[in-house]
């Protein structure tokens, strides 16, 4: 009788765990965790080519920005961007579209100097694309398939699962993106971007089925102790 009763305690918790997993992950929602712009006009982003013309790295020093969307609140913040683009492969034309894969960079700090608070950083590989001969180039960066990798001295980056994305748009590049060589040619433009990440959250369901795990191993113990009572010899 005991040994039924433990084997039904086991499977009772594993089956309540099994259900609150699914559950969880299915209520998996992707979260901004920040959007930002330039907080002053012009062009604050660099693109220049190494001397081959196999290579393309784009900067942006010290860029002041609004951060307009932050997951920990207290939006809009004014910060500065830093960030560097190196390209790792030849760029392509593919159906009119510049592709060319870059791995990289950001850092949203309260000072200049990439210091002060680390509102978010990242590693990020994936590919910046645009419009062969357009006035405006993307960075798209996911991961999977590609790695987005967070840090912050406020956000508990640990709760940021994957899917995480990033995408920053570089407008107005001057002059139009074009290959040359076998790179993206140089250009200046302005940016913006958000970065988004998973953020598992528990539905109401699986709080329901943990109470019914829990209120059901109660009354088991419950009947084995009135079970106990009632085989004791009377004295």
């Amino acid at each position: 009788m005991i040994h039924n009763l433990f084997r039904t305690r086991a499977y009772l918790v594993y089956t309540t765990a099994i259900l609150c997993s699914f559950s969880v992950a299915s209520a998996a929602n992707a979260t901004v965790i920040l959007s930002f712009g330039q907080s002053i006009d012009g062009d604050t982003v660099s693109a220049t080519t190494n001397a081959g013309d196999t290579q393309t790295t784009i900067t942006g020093t010290d860029v002041p920005v609004t951060i307009t969307q932050y997951l920990a609140g207290g939006a809009p913040i004014d910060a500065f961007l830093d960030f560097m683009l190196i390209s790792d492969g030849s760029a392509n034309i593919v159906s009119g579209q510049i592709l060319q894969s870059y791995g990289g960079s950001f850092s949203f700090t309260s000072l200049s100097g990439d210091s002060g608070i680390n509102y978010l950083s990242s590693v990020f590989t994936d590919f910046v694309f645009g419009i062969n001969g357009g006035s405006s180039l993307t960075l798209n960066s996911s991961e999977p398939p590609g790695q987005v990798a967070f840090t912050s001295s406020i956000l508990d980056t640990s709760e940021l699962d994957t899917p995480r994305a990033l995408s920053l748009a570089f407008a107005d590049v001057t002059p139009p993106g074009v290959i040359v060589g076998q790179t993206l040619a140089g250009f200046t433009s302005s940016v913006s971007g958000t970065v988004s990440a998973t953020i598992p959250v528990p539905e109401p369901a699986s709080t329901v089925l943990l109470g019914v795990g829990l209120a059901t191993l109660g009354l088991i113990g419950r009947r084995r102790g009135s079970k106990a009572q009632l085989d004791r010899p009377q004295v």
